[in-house]
């Protein structure tokens, strides 16, 4: 099945799949999505917009489903809370899974970071920051359908400002 989510119209066309979990929550997943890197930004860019940025991690998220890395339902809860989450020109999520099956999205500009962990069920986010000499900044734990009204999550938005005023050259990194 094809279709757009209303909230993401200008990240792109991707396939979804409907999944019904025990606990009836029916969500769309994440199966395949077609854009590659080379479509998402140019070969250096100063800055990334929101959708790029999306893009991009929707494109990791996928590959870690594909690889049966992930649980769908952390990946679906960690595109959602990125499409919440991210800012205009912020540094590139790095989506990577967990040994559980939940995935965990990194940003590391100057050895300041954020991260972004989200259990194998799609239940909880766990969010911490650090600054560079090693202060936490954001510790929390959210469940993630509070998450996009969580203060957490706009104290996060702050660190991800913060960490994109360090991005002085972007990587062109092949996904």
């Amino acid at each position: 099945m094809t279709m757009t989510d209303p909230g993401l119209t200008n990240v792109g066309t991707t396939t979804w799949r409907e999944a019904t979990y025990p606990d009836g929550w029916n969500e769309f997943a994440v199966v395949e999505n077609a854009a590659t890197w080379a479509e998402v930004v140019d070969k250096s860019p100063a800055q990334m917009s929101k959708a790029a940025l999306l893009r991009y991690a929707t494109t990791r998220l996928t590959r870690l489903l594909n690889a049966r890395a992930a649980s769908t339902r952390s990946a679906v809860t960690a595109q959602r809370a990125l499409a919440v989450l991210l800012v205009e020109g912020a540094p590139t999520p790095q989506p990577s899974a967990t040994e559980d099956g939940g995935v965990l999205i990194e940003w590391l500009v100057n050895g300041a970071s954020l991260h972004m962990r989200i259990d194998s069920d799609g239940d909880s986010i766990e969010i911490w920051g650090m600054s560079a000499d090693g202060v936490v900044v954001l510790d929390d734990v959210i469940p993630s359908r509070q998450f996009s009204t969580s203060p957490s999550r706009l104290s996060a938005r702050v660190v991800l400002r913060e960490l994109s005023s360090g991005v002085e050259n972007r990587v062109a990194v092949a996904s």
